[in-house]
């Protein structure tokens, strides 16, 4: 934004030259998430970025991010669309514009097709791999492809607690309880708003269902003990 505006300053004064090669380098810094337009002043900033240069894509994600934070959501998808339009090939738009699409238009495979696009296009991002497998959960998709879905990604999965409990869960649900109870046991789950019991029932599930096989297999003494874990 600091490069944006000062393109905007010196188009203003008449410094036509220097302000196109600053609007540029606006252009091309990275969009890191500390950078998050909220002022109107900027609004006006990024608006006549976009009159002075519409070739350029991130000025349209940008003032995209400040309509989203306004509500005003149509405007949003319209201006993420542009932007993606121009440049394809950055993927925290096509993650923006999948939840504007499921959030504010229903359109559902829209999302999907977004979502997956945005990680194809990094496969790093752990956040937005939460996202495409909540999706993937809100679709309907079955515990194994799910499942399998976490363990092609196990690393990234590992990166995130409540993508673990995730990953717990499936196993419990799939009916892998001594893998599910193992993995529960070999990690440090920190507390988290929003997160509180979830591996705690996920352990006991484990240890009910494993009592249960132990009693059916005849063993009660085993039984007993993981009952009182």
């Amino acid at each position: 934004m600091v490069y944006y505006t000062l393109a905007d300053f010196l188009h203003r004064i008449g410094r036509i030259a220097e302000s196109d090669e600053v609007q540029k380098q606006a252009s091309v810094m990275p969009a890191v998430a500390e950078c998050f337009p909220n002022k109107t002043e900027e609004m006006m900033v990024l608006q006549h970025a976009i009159e002075r240069h519409p070739e350029q894509a991130k000025a349209y994600y940008y003032l995209g991010n400040f309509c989203y934070s306004k509500r005003l959501y149509k405007d949003a998808r319209l201006l993420w669309e542009q932007s993606a339009e121009k440049d394809g090939s950055f993927p925290t738009v096509w993650r923006n514009l999948a939840l504007v699409y499921y959030n504010k238009t229903g359109n559902k495979q829209q999302a999907l097709a977004s979502m997956e696009r945005a990680f194809s296009l990094d496969m790093t991002d752990a956040r937005v791999f939460m996202e495409l497998y909540q999706l993937y959960k809100k679709l309907g998709y079955d515990y194994e492809t799910r499942l399998n879905l976490l363990q092609q990604h196990i690393v990234l999965v590992e990166q995130r607690d409540d993508m673990m409990v995730e990953y717990v869960q499936l196993l419990n649900q799939t009916g892998k309880y001594r893998q599910a109870l193992e993995t529960t046991m070999s990690r440090h789950f920190h507390p988290w708003e929003g997160g509180e019991g979830k591996i705690t029932t996920q352990y006991k599930l484990s240890l009910r269902a494993l009592a249960r096989q132990a009693e059916l297999s005849g063993d009660c003494n085993e039984a007993l003990e993981l009952l009182k874990r």
